[in-house]
């Protein structure tokens, strides 16, 4: 981590392990996170909009839009989610998904309810080691509430 965040006075970041409070992404608290879905596909391919995931044959859909109800909800659609997104990797999670990261970038070994990572052509072989994190959601959603306490804290402790 950057040597400049020691300079502040509350510092939250969303990787899990280092030196600092982890704050995940405050996405989970949409509200659409908590909504019944149903499991529509054995496995789903939710890949990065400029880097596809080489496999064929599984229901997919990139990371170029805007419409969080629609990636949710095709999350949702899946047993298991294989992506190469960190958003996806994560709200996957949120969602209780079993979650294969196909790394092209080193944020995919930051999560605290760690994905399994592995290569694309992989997959198969390492799919009986995904896991789901039933806890994950309410995890994720006390420490953004936390840290928003302490923040709110701070900002009138400096306006008294």
């Amino acid at each position: 981590m950057p040597d400049y965040l020691k300079a502040f006075d509350l510092v939250g970041v969303r990787d899990f392990g280092t030196e600092y409070r982890w704050v995940p992404c405050a996405s989970c608290m949409l509200p659409q996170l908590d909504k019944p879905y149903v499991v529509q596909h054995e496995v789903v391919i939710y890949e990065h909009k400029r880097i596809p995931i080489p496999l064929n044959g599984t229901p997919r859909l990139s990371n170029d839009g805007n419409d969080i109800d629609a990636v949710l909800a095709f999350l949702a659609s899946g047993e298991t989610v294989i992506t190469n997104s960190y958003h996806g990797a994560y709200w996957a999670t949120l969602l209780g998904k079993r979650v294969i990261a196909i790394p092209n970038m080193s944020k995919m070994y930051r999560f605290k309810h760690f994905p399994v990572v592995c290569r694309a052509d992989e997959w198969k072989r390492f799919s009986a080691l995904t896991r789901a994190y039933p806890e994950a959601l309410a995890e994720c959603r006390a420490a953004n509430l936390a840290f928003f306490e302490e923040v709110k804290a701070l900002h009138d402790k400096t306006r008294a």
